[in-house]
């Protein structure tokens, strides 16, 4: 729902997201966190899990791919 909010409203009083062309929502933790839940292992898009450390997401966010 969070995300869903987002993209229909992308400017708010203290952001403005209407550059971005993909906005995606995921649960990031400043460590790596184990879990066997299907839905925080599933991947929302190539090479990012819905629930990624601070390091998956800056890896992910710096890689070339």
């Amino acid at each position: 729902e969070f995300v869903t909010g987002v993209r229909a409203n992308a400017v708010g009083d203290n952001f403005d997201f209407s550059v971005f062309t993909r906005i995606i929502g995921i649960v990031c933790t400043p460590f790596v966190v184990y879990s066997s839940e299907p839905n925080t292992l599933a991947f929302v898009t190539d090479d990012l899990r819905f629930c990624s450390s601070a390091v998956e997401l800056h890896d992910w966010l710096t890689s070339d791919t």
